[in-house]
């Protein structure tokens, strides 16, 4: 789920036909201050919260596609490609939407250039829809690892985990293609907005069919695949757990039982933050009159509907936003090797001492007998 709050309905896009000369409320506030106005916890949750994410969120995913990205991590792991590219793609994400951050709640003008503008919700979307996919992908692949033992040396391998990155991010450019034309600079009124002719036809719009379709895939349907793929490895590891099944590789043994610890970590966190969110965009409470004075709307009860929406909506989006920023806080705490790798990348850092080799599978070093499980 984008986790940002513009104006949801179309009065708030296209001017409503009015005999006063009044200006709209539009018009007359920006959208920061309109929520300031008549609604100040909404944009003080956002502004207050937001930060903090960021700071985890730039600081953890930088830090997490390093130690996934070395050699030692992703030989033989073809896990390490699908969460460091997680960590990148949340680290791109994150800082695309400091962007939209100041324009939207700051009231910065940031986006309202002709081109930046259409270019910018292209990128900022590819970025939206890669992340929950991805965990899609490493879920299926942990699915194949303890579900089907036998199919693990053809299905996860690193090769194939490359070539299954490239499918999902080129899958997600072409999904994100339309923003560019959804979107537009408005010369008229100097801003960012959606295009007035997408929104013609209400329900029946461009921008209302593609948006519940690109809603109902990334974010309805990706995370209840997560769900089931997720449901079917936890029956399979309690049934080998039950039945004292000598593990075969792969399974749940030693050796990837963290490893499919930390992915089912990863994988509900992302289902448990993505569908309230989801649930409460598809609600699409509409605004008052706009025309209204700005004491008419305080009195207003569709108004003050709208507005105790959004400030949920805020709530909401902010916890989704996290799943963008603390995947490193369950890499920490499930992930053994990775917490090795990350304390070692400290003391490297302090000491300049060459980095330790750790790797996911059994890997010996050549020259000492200590062996690695498949601890992440």
């Amino acid at each position: 789920m984008d986790p940002v709050t513009w104006p949801t309905s179309a009065s708030s896009v296209l001017p409503t036909d009015n005999s006063t000369s009044f200006p709209d409320i539009y018009t007359r506030y920006s959208w920061p201050e309109l929520l300031m106005l008549h609604r100040p916890a909404a944009i003080l949750v956002d502004r207050s919260l937001t930060p903090i994410f960021y700071a985890i969120g730039i600081t953890g995913n930088s830090l997490s596609a390093k130690i996934w990205l070395e050699r030692p991590m992703r030989r033989n792991n073809s896990s390490a490609v699908y969460l460091a590219t997680l960590s990148i793609t949340d680290l791109f994400f994150l800082l695309l939407h400091i962007i939209l951050e100041l324009n939207y709640a700051w009231g910065i003008q940031t986006l309202d250039y002709p081109g930046l503008c259409e270019g910018y919700f292209l990128v900022y979307f590819v970025a939206t829809y890669l992340s929950p996919i991805l965990v899609l992908a490493f879920t299926i692949e942990r699915y194949i690892a303890v579900c089907h033992p036998f199919q693990k040396e053809r299905f996860c391998t690193t090769r194939r985990a490359f070539k299954v990155v490239v499918v999902l991010v080129t899958f997600s450019v072409l999904l994100s293609c339309i923003q560019a034309y959804l979107w537009s600079y408005d010369a008229a009124t100097g801003r960012c907005e959606i295009r007035r002719e997408v929104v013609r036809g209400g329900e029946y719009s461009l921008w209302s069919i593609w948006t519940w379709v690109s809603e109902i895939l990334s974010f309805f349907v990706v995370p209840f695949l997560i769900l089931v793929f997720n449901v079917l490895v936890l029956r399979e590891v309690r049934r080998l757990s039950q039945a004292g099944c000598t593990m075969l590789p792969g399974q749940t043994g030693s050796g990837s039982a963290a490893t499919t610890a930390m992915l089912l970590s990863v994988s509900f966190y992302v289902i448990l933050t993505t569908i309230p969110a989801s649930v409460v965009y598809s609600l699409q409470i509409q605004d008052g009159d706009p025309y209204l004075s700005d004491e008419q709307i305080r009195n207003d009860p569709v108004w003050q509907r709208y507005f105790d929406f959004l400030t949920v909506r805020k709530v909401v989006e902010e916890i989704c936003l996290s799943h963008y920023a603390c995947n490193i806080v369950l890499y920490m705490i499930t992930g053994t090797q990775f917490r090795k790798a990350f304390a070692e990348t400290f003391s490297n850092f302090r000491c300049g001492e060459k980095a330790g080799d750790y790797s996911e599978v059994n890997n010996h070093r050549p020259n000492n007998s200590v062996t690695y499980q498949t601890k992440v």
